[in-house]
């Protein structure tokens, strides 16, 4: 045979559409040449817009020609409707039925459509014809796969089986051969080869061989440019009915065209491999496998180039030597073709033989491809899902679970819905729902995160799907349905958007006093908010025990001390209102509500005195609500509602001011809660007028009246949230102001503005030990009566683990214990935080393992970060490191940007140094969807300056970040490149025109860059120049270690006034005594050296 070079494959493209402004005479002969000229005009304006891809205008001046009195558009403006029609309709099946519009359209005109026109219409069908062909195969693997599950033969979703049948009945090969002979019929020129090429190789997939031969026949005798893509599967179709003498036939026509491009007679793109492939296939699919291979041989002795035959060698294995081996029940010649391959055709071929394996159901063939594939490749994804499946239709759950496994680290997919649902209705059959439930909703909520904004609807509506088929197998099992099962199955359908009807219902409905009883806290609110919604929703249908449900709800929560949310309270007070239980509502205000003593300034606490036992004392109800009648408690609920939405900040406020204002103007106020929450968002936007006009208002509204509980209640809300509204702005002497005005009432801030009194502390010129201050304000809480939160807490230890006071963090970490106050996943951070900042790993260890044994536990990455960061700085042991991380991964929780860094840091600097596996981050953190930052680039940067000292590379990669116009510039980069210049003395070379380059880009001069080129220009001995990027620092901005950097400089160039200057200036920060301590013993160290 003659030997072909194969070039890369390419062909005509899908989506290019020729708009010619030729417009070739119609059947419809014009009576008027005025109508005839202004039909042209239209057919002009109208391709021009298609051109310049303005296509959403083109239907309106379609309209708009019409409407102008052109009853017969010429075929050009049809052309330009046409493309507007495919361009503008979204869905892989509608863009066919929207072309199918306009062509009925012209012949209802009789209108006769261009060659162009035509063109479009066959290659838009043939192309169609094709993918519904995929489509159809790919289904039908899909119910080999996953069906099934309610009925044999039957597909795992509804709408994959209606998909399915739609694909099934399509009928647009058809049209397209019709509309091919009408065009040929009609004598309006040649079509476009790239049209007549889809439409063989979509006759010759559906094995149409007689529509074959007769259009390849017109394309060759209209003399069309050849399109080499065509032949592959021309070739195939005729081998599948035996026909070989007409497979030859095409493999020697392509060869022609070889041949003519060899001389350079015509441009083809040349399928050289992939003719051989078909041929070789078509030669097997006849029984006559060895004159296949033996042609072969004959072409692969006409290659001098080892890697030519390499290539051909692969590609006849995967598209004809493979297919066909897989044919065979023992899959014996498809393990003999395997171990004949190498490189990349090798873990293709065996992912093929995995697949087809597992979906026959044969275990110890699957089992052996799969093993040979994983030590190959970690892109096992695919051969999972059908590994996954195979085991679940055999009833092994347990041994499906390593390819659960392997699809919880894989990119999310939408297609892994399928797999996911069939695993959870596995779980539900062996009574383990919940284990099920819970990785389920893991799973889709990764396949959420990872969907592109176009898909989301598509998404949402599969695992809608989804979940549905899950509540149902859950609602027919005969195992009782377990109460935190059916909380992962309401979370899930919320997390997708909202609760799924009649499913929800059922659910909820088999949950009685028992499941309640045994709910965590979490478990009990959300059960409290979908109960409240259902009751409250009127299209729903009615519960007769759902009244009494949220009575054992509401129960619960009192007698728990649970402090639900603002949003499940409001539903909360609207579900009281509905339902009318006069007994829920005393229990509900009594307990939301408490009993305070009622304390004014104005009138003093008297002691009674009982003058005359006659006089029978006035009876008075302080529980009573002066305001009842005059508020709006549906507006109340609605402005709430507006302000804790999704959207909008700024425009949520105006509307719910709007809202306010009209409540006000016709007499009526809203809640006092809401006074609240409405300074709170006017705090939240900066406007802390608004907040104070808001107070003002409620106080003509709603004066504050001591007697009755409910208002004093009310009015230490609004006070706390005008207190926390002033702290956040940074207003701390207005919080005080208002702060007094609440003790004068007699009550005192909530502990969680105590909180927030403290994590607001922020730093002046004239910087403070927060540590201390700190604890003054959470004693100041103590004394005012207020019982602590875990919020206040997990503040007050966050500062005192910052200033490395541990014996004061483990100190009120008892004490919160003791009392009862159960320590969040944070403060378990905050305090292993702190233990790793004062190097306690044995201890640090210890409360990690108590957290993570925590029955409330929420994992979360920061107690990870904490301990991965500390065996990496300080302990510098990579196993440790990389063994947290794993740990990471085993609770679910999704690597963020800093984990990948700490990654980066230790394959970067921890001996043994691996700089590949360091990269390789970055590609993992781009596959998990993640975009890298700067900083960690910077963390690259670092370690090829300073730890390889290889700063050429350091330098290179620091010029392709700062071009990258993906990457946001941050001081970390620029910090990280001085550091390199430092570790490799090049300072004095480079650091002035790195700093112009920071300056000319708008790049933060940060204290940690100034810390750079200080330590840079003392190595150098130009204490000037250190100077001057100490001064480059504003005062307030300037950190200890740039003080020592600069108090080193000073001391290493003997300039010790200069020193003690410095010195002087950090003590008079008001540092606390440790950190000043450290800076001042800079000196104090150097002169004793000197007295000795």
């Amino acid at each position: 045979g003659l030997t072909l070079r194969a070039a890369s494959p390419s062909a005509g493209s899908d989506k290019t559409v020729t708009l010619a402004t030729s417009t070739p005479p119609t059947t419809v002969s014009p009576t008027d040449s005025a109508l005839t000229s202004e039909a042209e005009i239209y057919a002009q304006e109208l391709l021009s817009l298609a051109e310049s891809n303005q296509y959403e205008r083109v239907p309106a001046a379609f309209k708009a020609m019409l409407h102008a009195g052109v009853q017969q558009p010429t075929p050009a403006a049809y052309r330009a409707l046409l493309c507007s029609a495919i361009e503008l309709t979204s869905g892989k099946h509608l863009k066919v039925p929207k072309a199918l519009e306009v062509y009925s359209d012209m012949l209802r005109r009789d209108v006769t459509p261009d060659s162009e026109t035509f063109s479009i219409f066959v290659g838009l069908l043939a192309k169609r014809a094709s993918q519904a062909l995929d489509m159809r195969k790919d289904l039908e693997e899909r119910l080999t796969r996953y069906g099934g599950l309610e009925e044999a033969g039957t597909f795992m979703f509804r709408s994959t089986e209606a998909e399915y049948r739609m694909l099934s009945e399509d009928t647009s090969l058809l049209l397209a051969v019709k509309i091919f002979d009408r065009a040929i019929q009609s004598g309006v020129g040649s079509l476009s080869s790239e049209a007549c090429a889809a439409l063989v190789m979509a006759c010759a997939e559906q094995g149409r061989l007689e529509d074959v031969s007769r259009i390849h026949q017109y394309m060759r005798n209209a003399g069309m440019d050849p399109v080499s893509s065509l032949y592959p599967p021309m070739i195939a179709a005729f081998g599948q009915t035996g026909d070989l003498k007409s497979a030859v036939e095409a493999y020697d026509q392509y060869k022609e065209l070889a041949i003519a491009h060899n001389a350079g007679e015509l441009a083809v793109d040349r399928l050289d491999n992939e003719v051989y492939a078909s041929l070789v296939k078509a030669y097997g699919s006849a029984d006559r496998l060895k004159e296949g291979l033996k042609f072969l041989s004959s072409v692969q002795s006409g290659l001098s180039v080892e890697k030519d035959a390499l290539q051909l060698r692969d590609t006849v294995a995967l598209q004809a030597l493979l297919p066909l081996a897989l044919k065979d029940t023992t899959f014996r010649n498809a393990f003999d073709l395997v171990n004949s391959l190498t490189g990349r055709a090798l873990p293709t071929a065996l992912a093929s033989v995995t697949i087809a394996a597992a979906d026959k159901n044969m275990l110890e063939v699957s089992s052996r491809a799969f093993d040979s594939l994983a030590k190959l490749t970690s892109d096992l994804a695919e051969p999972a899902t059908a590994m996954l499946a195979m085991h679940l239709r055999n009833a092994n759950v347990e041994a499906a679970e390593p390819y659960s496994r392997i699809l919880e680290s894989a990119p999310a997919k939408l297609h892994f819905v399928e797999p996911i649902t069939m695993r959870t209705v596995a779980f539900i059959g062996v009574g383990q729902a919940e284990r099920g439930l819970v990785h389920a909703r893991k799973m889709f909520g990764r396949i959420r995160d990872q969907a592109s904004e176009t898909n989301m609807a598509e998404t949402v509506a599969q695992i809608d799907e989804a979940l549905e088929l899950i509540g149902t197998f859950m609602l027919k099992s005969a195992a009782p349905i377990q109460g935190e099962a059916a909380m992962a199955m309401l979370t899930a359908m919320i997390e997708n958007g909202g609760l799924i009807a009649p499913i929800a219902e059922h659910i909820v409905a088999r949950l009685g006093p028992d499941h309640i009883a045994r709910l965590g806290s979490g478990g009990v609110e959300m059960l409290t908010r979908v109960q409240a919604g259902m009751l409250l929703d009127e299209s729903s249908p009615s519960d007769i025990a759902g009244p009494a449900r949220f009575g054992c709800l509401l129960e619960n929560i009192v007698s728990r001390s649970l402090m639900p949310s603002a949003e499940t309270e409001t539903l909360i007070e609207r579900t009281l209102i509905n339902i009318d239980r006069a007994e829920l509502s005393r229990l509900w205000n009594s307990y939301r509500y408490p009993s305070t003593p009622a304390f004014t300034p104005v009138v003093p606490l008297q002691q009674p005195v009982f003058v005359a036992p006659a006089v029978q004392p006035v009876t008075f109800d302080d529980s009573f609500d002066p305001y009842a009648s005059r508020t709006d408690i549906k507006g109340s609920n609605f402005i709430n509602d507006l302000l804790e939405r999704p959207s909008q900040q700024g425009k949520r406020i105006s509307e719910a001011l709007t809202k306010f204002r009209n409540m006000r103007r016709v007499g009526r106020v809203p809640r006092m809660f809401t006074y609240g929450k409405l300074i709170e968002s006017a705090a939240k936007e900066n406007n802390l007028g608004l907040a104070h006009d808001i107070l003002e208002m409620a106080k003509q509204d709603v004066p504050y009246d001591a007697r009755y509980r409910v208002v004093r209640f009310g009015w230490q809300q609004i006070l706390d949230h005008m207190i926390a509204g002033c702290l956040n702005i940074g207003r701390r002497d207005l919080a005080a102001r208002y702060h007094q005005d609440l003790l004068d009432m007699g009550a005192a801030p909530s502990a969680n503005t105590f909180g927030l009194y403290i994590t607001t502390l922020k730093e002046t010129t004239k910087t403070f030990d927060e540590a201390s201050e700190a604890v003054k304000i959470f004693l100041r809480a103590k004394t005012e009566g207020v019982e602590p939160s875990s919020f206040l807490y997990n503040a007050l230890i966050g500062k005192l683990g910052k200033a490395r006071r541990i014996d004061d963090c483990l100190f009120y970490f008892a004490e919160m214990r003791n009392l009862g106050i159960r320590p969040t996943s944070v403060t378990y951070g905050t305090i292993v935080n702190a233990l790793c900042r004062v190097s306690d790993e044995k201890f640090a260890e210890e409360i990690f393992e108590e957290m993570e044994a925590c029955t409330n536990y929420k994992p979360r990455p920061a107690p990870y970060h904490s301990l991965m960061q500390f065996f990496l700085t300080t302990k510098r042991d990579r196993s440790k490191v990389l063994s947290y991380y794993e740990r990471m991964r085993s609770q679910g929780i999704e690597p963020t940007v800093h984990t990948f860094k700490l990654l980066i840091d230790t394959h970067a600097t921890l001996e043994p140094i691996n700089m590949p596996a360091a990269e390789a981050v970055l590609e993992e953190m781009k596959l998990a969807g993640i975009q890298p930052e700067a900083v960690h680039y910077a963390s690259l940067i670092h370690a090829k300056g300073c730890v390889m000292h290889d700063l050429a590379g350091s330098r290179a990669l620091f010029d392709s970040v700062v071009s990258n116009r993906q990457v946001r510039l941050q001081p970390c980069i620029y910090q990280a490149m001085f550091e390199s210049l430092n570790a490799n003395h090049a300072v004095t070379a480079s650091a002035d025109a790195l700093l112009d380059d920071m300056l000319m880009r708008r790049v933060e001069f940060t204290p940690y860059i100034a810390n750079a080129l200080i330590h840079g220009w003392a190595q150098e001995a130009n204490v000037a120049k250190a100077k001057q990027a100490f001064e480059r620092v504003p005062l307030g901005k300037r950190e200890p270690s740039t003080y020592e950097a600069m108090v080193r400089a000073c001391l290493a160039a003997e300039q010790r006034e200069q020193a003690k200057q410095v010195v002087r200036e950090a003590l008079g920060r008001g540092y606390p005594n440790a950190v000043a301590g450290k800076i001042a013993d800079l000196v104090r160290g150097r002169e004793e050296d000197e007295e000795e």
